[in-house]
């Protein structure tokens, strides 16, 4: 079976999952939200997700919090496996902003993403007892991706009939090697949707925001003089509530704070001396360089 989340109209991976459901004959459970807030205002889903991530970055949360509603939801169902597509556009250059990159760099940083990218639903489904398959992240499949030595084995421009119109268009399309080799598959010229995008939640930040009041800015700097924490704005706040919740009023994820190597933006400890992204508050840079200066 396939479960998908789906928040709103706007919501992309509607008609791609609904047609590979019934192409393949496989039963499919669509979770509805009229609108994304209602899916972050179910306290104890965002606390599971905060909790089992550490963390209060709102654009991991925009994303997790949808792969966490469709877990528990296979939990109550008893199913006990899982797939999940994770490691694909990292390694085959599915991202946009990766199209623009020179051979050279491009190569470069797909290894860089082998030796450090990580994903949620391991660690939902540890939380959970559910198995999670990831076949993109089988060291055979690294391994080659590692041996595509050319940008245009990645990336070319193609064309493509365009879903909406129904009229041909030419796009720059990664994941190229994929792409040929399952010609069949019912999404396979669908561009890169990011999973908030493909669940609707992409419009978070807009709506928090629309309903932030006048105490939000002083709200900041009674965390900022409290915590030594910068809030950046209402959905950044809403997400580091859940976390003062969750791990009480000193903070005490696991991660240590203020140590020998934190974000400059909340003071948690950074993985490494070349970590430039705190996965804990979402801050980039998170550490003092040229830009910041």
């Amino acid at each position: 079976m396939g479960i998908t989340v789906c928040c709103g109209e706007s919501a992309s991976d509607r008609p791609f999952s609904t047609e590979i459901a019934r192409k393949n004959g496989i039963k499919h459970e669509i979770i509805e939200f009229d609108s994304p807030l209602h899916l972050i205002r179910d306290q104890e889903l965002l606390d599971f997700s905060v909790k089992t991530l550490k963390t209060f970055d709102p654009m991991e949360l925009r994303n997790s919090i949808v792969i966490a509603k469709s877990m528990l939801l296979a939990q109550k169902l008893g199913i006990k496996s899982i797939a999940a597509g994770d490691g694909a556009d990292e390694l085959f250059a599915g991202y946009s902003f990766m199209h623009g990159m020179p051979e050279e760099k491009l190569l470069l940083y797909i290894k860089h993403m082998t030796e450090t990218m990580t994903f949620c639903a391991k660690k939902f489904g540890e939380a959970l007892g559910i198995r999670v398959f990831q076949p993109y992240l089988d060291p055979r499949i690294i391994r080659f991706a590692k041996e595509c030595v050319s940008r245009d084995e990645l990336i070319q421009p193609v064309q493509i009939t365009d879903i909406e119109t129904n009229k041909p268009k030419e796009a720059l399309h990664g994941k190229m090697v994929m792409r040929i080799a399952f010609p069949e598959v019912t999404s396979c010229w669908r561009k890169k949707d990011p999973i908030e995008m493909g669940s609707g939640t992409t419009t978070l930040p807009k709506l928090l925001e629309a309903e932030a009041d006048t105490t939000f800015v002083s709200t900041q700097e009674e965390i900022s003089t409290k915590y030594a924490i910068k809030i950046r704005d209402p959905e950044h706040l809403f997400y580091f509530r859940a976390f003062q919740r969750v791990f009480g009023p000193d903070l005490d994820c696991g991660i240590e704070r203020n140590g020998s190597d934190p974000c400059i933006a909340c003071g948690y400890q950074l993985k490494d001396n070349s970590t430039m992204f705190c996965k804990t508050c979402g801050s980039w840079p998170a550490r003092e360089t040229s830009v910041t200066q």
